[in-house]
C-alpha cells in the first residue's frame, strides 16, 4: 500500500515506532496494544511503523501497520505525522528536523537526561526507571496523558 492510504487529513496522525536499537529499549507488543487502545478513544489515526514485519494487523485492529523498509519511508511517515511516539532512536532526530510533536521514551539516567534531551520545544521526554523498557507498564499511562496535552 502507498503511505497516502495511511495518513488522513480529517484526523490527527499519530506515528508509533515500537523499536529501538536494542530489544531492551523497545516497546513490547502488550505496551503497543495498550497505547493504541488508550489513543483509540481520541479518534486519532494511529500508524505503527513495522520495519521488522513482526507485528500482525489482527493484533492492532484500531491501528494501521506501515512497513517502512528504508529510512526514506520513515522520514516520509514522520513528515506526514502530527505526533511521533518512539523510544530514543533516530526518529527523535527526524522529528526534530521536521519540528514534529514528539513523545520520546528514555531510560531515567539523571546525568544523561539533559544531554540526550530531544533539544527542541515540540520534543518531550518521558522516563522509565526499568532497564528493560518493555517491562514498564507505567509508560502506557505516561504516553496517553502527555498526548492529551500535545494534540
Amino acid at each position: 500500500m502507498r503511505s497516502s492510504n495511511f495518513f488522513v487529513t480529517q484526523q490527527k496522525n499519530i506515528v508509533i515506532n515500537p523499536y529501538a536499537s536494542h530489544n531492551d529499549r523497545s516497546l513490547s507488543e502488550a505496551q503497543i496494544s495498550e497505547i493504541v487502545n488508550g489513543l483509540n478513544s481520541t479518534g486519532d489515526n494511529i500508524i505503527i511503523l513495522d520495519y521488522k514485519k513482526q507485528l500482525s494487523n489482527s493484533d492492532y485492529p484500531q491501528a494501521k501497520l506501515l512497513y517502512t523498509p528504508t529510512l526514506y519511508h520513515v522520514m516520509a511517515a514522520v513528515f506526514l505525522s502530527d505526533l511521533v511516539i518512539t523510544p530514543d532512536t533516530s526518529l527523535v532526530h527526524i522529528s526534530a528536523m521536521y519540528n514534529k510533536k514528539l513523545i520520546g521514551i528514555y531510560r531515567d539516567v539523571s546525568k544523561k537526561n539533559m544531554l540526550w534531551d530531544p533539544g527542541y520545544n515540540n520534543g518531550h521526554q518521558i522516563f522509565t526507571s526499568h532497564h528493560r523498557l518493555y517491562q514498564d507498564m507505567l509508560v502506557i499511562k505516561k504516553v496517553i496523558e502527555l498526548k492529551k496535552t500535545l494534540i
